[in-house]
């Protein structure tokens, strides 16, 4: 900063969480009648999963594939398709939020079309939360010195396994509920870090609507530290 001090950017990303991207990667898949072919889960599992505002369940079947899921996870970030969204309550609510146009200057298009710099170089990014839990206590992962494209080649080995054999790679983690969902959390981590925080800055291209798109670089030599705490201090969000 000029004078010294912090410049600081921050935005709400209500609705663009791990729950919510499940729920609108759901959703888009049965619009698309794809639930019996769900990138998103291992190969030939079965799972019953909530659909619409009311929640009802239905089943989908797993193909595995990191790069479809991938996919998905981008849609999200660039459409935002409409789904329920919880508030502080527990009750669903349907967000009827458009994606912005993406008339920012180059490599400065995030989440949803909306206005997201991107980083420094040189500049250290500290990923905490749900990002610490899945990279560095599911998947055993550095907490410094990791790149976007370690975590893109994990995906990939991920959502080639099976359940059975999931299940049996992260027997050390006690939430197995997180370890039948990593396929998806880690393909939606990956492109929240890379393409809806802007870590992976590249040439946006900007279609005829105004929708932000990115292309794909995963060479991309960032560096990213996980953590839970800072000084001693917890971190949290709000």
């Amino acid at each position: 900063h000029p004078e010294g001090g912090r410049l600081l950017y921050s935005r709400s990303y209500l609705g663009f969480g791990l729950v919510d991207f499940q729920r609108k990667m759901f959703q888009h898949l049965e619009n698309l009648r794809r639930l019996d072919s769900n990138p998103c889960f291992y190969r030939d599992s079965h799972y019953h999963v909530p659909i619409g505002i009311a929640g009802h369940k239905i089943e989908t079947v797993g193909t595995g594939n990191f790069e479809e899921c991938y996919s998905e996870a981008m849609y999200v970030l660039t459409n935002g398709e409409e789904a329920p969204v919880m508030d502080d309550q527990g009750s669903a609510v349907v967000s009827k939020a458009k994606p912005e146009k993406c008339i920012y200057p180059r490599n400065s298009c995030g989440i949803h079309g909306m206005f997201q710099p991107a980083p420094a170089k040189h500049r250290k990014f500290v990923a905490f939360a749900y990002f610490y839990d899945y990279i560095v206590e599911i998947l055993e992962m550095p907490t410094t010195d990791l790149t976007l494209d370690e975590i893109h080649a994990r995906g990939e080995e991920i959502c080639s396994l099976s359940h059975d054999e999931a299940m049996d790679r992260f027997r050390h983690y006690h939430n197995t509920k997180r370890i039948d969902t990593l396929c998806a959390d880690i393909s939606y981590i990956y492109a929240l870090l890379a393409h809806g925080l802007n870590l992976n800055a590249d040439d946006d291209v900007v279609d005829d609507v105004g929708t932000c798109h990115r292309s794909i670089n995963t060479s991309e030599p960032l560096q990213i530290e996980f953590v839970q705490r800072i000084n001693g201090n917890m971190l949290g969000w709000a």
